[in-house]
C-alpha cells in the first residue's frame, strides 16, 4: 500500500507516459548528469512507484523530486501530453507535509515563504539590506572567512543594486480611446527588485489604450509556495489576489513575470486540486481567464505600426513558464520585431532553462550554475549586446551569467518591457 498522500497522486496521468524518451534531450538535469533518475521519464517512474506503494518518502526520493527545475520543457517535447508539472506538484505536496521540501523544511525557508514573500514592504527592506551588504562587499568577506560558499558570493555580487525612489503610480490614464481596464499585478520579487519595470509596463499599456490601476490588497502569486509543495500557502495567497482583482473592476489582470503569469493562469486548476468550494473554484477560474502576460496584452492592444526605435543587437531568452507553461512564444518576438532599428539574433535553445527556476539557484546553486554555463555559451554565440527576458528570476540569472563569463563589457540583461519603453522614449521628441 502507498504511504498516505501518495495514494492521491493523479494515477491516470502517471500512466500517460509511454517512455518514448522524447523528453530526455529537453531536460536540463538529464543533460547535466546523464542519469535516468534525473530525467522526466525517470522521475515519473519513481512517482508511479511511490503511488503503487513500492517506494517510500525518503530523503533520497525527495532529492530526486526537488532536483527537477520544473521548467516544463518536457511538456513541450512530450508527444503523449503528460502533464508533468501537475504530477510533480502533487508529489511535492506530500514531501512538504513530511518536512522533506528544501524550501520549507528549514526555519529560514519557512520565514521566507510565510513572512517575507507575502509582505511587499518587508521584502523591499530585505532587498535594500542585501544591496547594502553588497556595497560593503560582505559576501566577498564571508567567502574569504569561509562562512559563505564561493558560488553564493558570486551570485550575490551579480544582484542588481537596490532600486531608487518608486515611480510606480496608483493609476495611469489610457492614451486615446480606452480599450480596456487593466489591473497590474506587481507580485513579490518583481515589485521589490524591479519596480521601474512595473512603471515601464504600465506606461506601455497606457500608450496602447489601457487604463491601468495598481490594485491594493494584492500579494505574492504563490508560485514559489506551490513549487515547494506548500499548496495551502499558495491557495491562501491566491484568495487574497482574487479578492483584490474582483474589487478592482478591471477587465484584465496583466503581469510582467513569466512564472507569476503561469501561476495566475493556473489558479483554476490549483483550487480544483485543493478541493476548494465550488464558488471559490469559479472565482479562481475567472481570474485565470482574465490573466495576461504583458507581451500578450500589448500584442492585443497596441495598434499596428512600429513601437519606437533602438539601434541594438538583442537576443531573447525565453522564460520557461512563459513559453512552456503559457505557450507564449510569438508575442515577445512580434513586439521586438516592431522596434525600428532593432536586430534580433535568435539563439540556439532560446527556450531551454537558464537555471534560475524560482529559488532553485539558491537551493541548488552548483546545479543551477551548470545549467547556466550551457545557456551562456548559446547567449555569447549570438553576438548580441543585450539579452532580453520576461521574468525576474531569469533576469537575475542572466546578470549572474554575464558576470560569471566575463561578458560585462559587451552585454547586459534587460527586461523586455524596459527595452520597449526605452525604444518608445528614443522615438519620441
Amino acid at each position: 500500500m502507498p504511504e498516505a498522500g501518495f495514494s492521491a497522486l493523479p494515477y491516470d496521468e502517471l500512466l500517460t507516459c509511454i517512455r518514448c524518451g522524447f523528453c530526455l534531450p529537453a531536460c536540463p538535469t538529464y543533460a547535466s548528469t546523464g542519469l535516468e533518475t534525473a530525467s522526466p521519464r525517470g522521475r515519473l517512474a519513481l512517482m508511479k512507484a511511490a503511488a503503487d506503494g513500492s517506494l517510500p518518502a525518503t530523503p533520497r526520493f525527495a532529492h530526486e523530486m526537488f532536483f527537477c527545475l520544473e521548467c516544463r520543457a518536457c511538456e513541450s517535447a512530450c508527444p503523449a501530453g503528460v502533464p508533468f508539472a501537475h504530477i510533480m506538484e502533487a508529489t511535492r505536496e506530500v514531501l512538504h507535509e513530511r518536512g522533506l521540501s528544501p524550501a520549507t523544511a528549514s526555519p529560514v525557508g519557512r520565514f521566507a515563504m510565510r513572512r517575507l514573500l507575502p509582505d511587499q514592504g518587508r521584502l523591499r527592506r530585505a532587498v535594500r539590506l542585501a544591496a547594502a551588504a553588497n556595497r560593503l562587499r560582505l559576501p566577498q568577506l564571508g567567502r574569504r572567512l569561509g562562512i559563505v560558499s564561493p558560488i553564493l558570493a558570486e551570485q550575490a555580487a551579480a544582484l542588481p543594486p537596490a532600486p531608487g525612489p518608486r515611480r510606480l503610480r496608483p493609476s495611469y490614464a489610457a492614451e486615446g480611446p480606452r480599450k480596456a481596464r487593466v489591473a497590474l499585478f506587481t507580485g513579490c520579487v518583481m515589485d521589490a527588485m524591479f519596480p521601474d519595470t512595473h512603471d515601464a509596463t504600465a506606461r506601455l499599456l497606457a500608450r496602447a489604450g489601457a487604463e491601468v490601476t495598481v490594485i491594493p490588497g494584492q500579494t505574492c502569486c504563490g508560485a514559489l509556495h506551490d513549487h515547494a509543495g506548500d499548496r495551502a500557502g499558495a491557495v491562501g495567497l491566491a484568495k487574497a489576489n482574487i479578492t483584490a482583482f474582483e474589487a478592482s473592476g478591471a477587465d484584465l489582470l496583466v503581469n510582467n513575470a513569466g512564472g507569476c503569469g503561469a501561476m495566475l493562469k493556473g489558479y483554476g486548476q490549483l483550487f480544483a486540486d485543493a478541493g476548494e468550494p465550488a464558488a471559490w473554484q469559479e472565482r479562481a477560474a475567472a481570474l485565470s481567464a482574465a490573466s495576461r502576460d504583458a507581451s500578450e496584452a500589448l500584442a492585443e492592444l497596441w495598434p499596428e505600426g512600429e513601437i519606437g526605435e533602438l539601434d541594438a543587437d538583442v537576443t531573447l531568452q525565453d522564460s520557461c513558464h512563459l513559453v512552456h507553461a503559457q505557450k507564449l512564444r510569438s508575442a515577445p518576438r512580434a513586439l521586438l520585431a516592431r522596434v525600428r532599428g532593432l536586430r534580433v539574433r535568435e539563439m540556439a535553445g532560446a527556450d531551454s532553462c537558464c537555471g534560475s527556476a524560482g529559488i532553485y539557484s539558491l537551493t541548488n546553486p552548483v546545479d543551477s550554475a551548470q545549467v547556466l554555463d550551457r545557456k551562456m555559451g548559446a547567449v555569447a554565440a549570438t553576438g548580441a549586446t543585450i539579452v532580453v527576458t520576461a521574468n525576474p528570476g531569469c533576469l537575475i540569472q542572466m546578470r549572474w551569467g554575464i558576470a560569471r563569463h566575463g561578458l560585462q563589457q559587451r552585454m547586459r540583461a534587460v527586461h523586455i518591457m524596459d527595452l520597449l519603453a526605452l525604444a518608445l522614449a528614443r522615438a519620441r521628441p
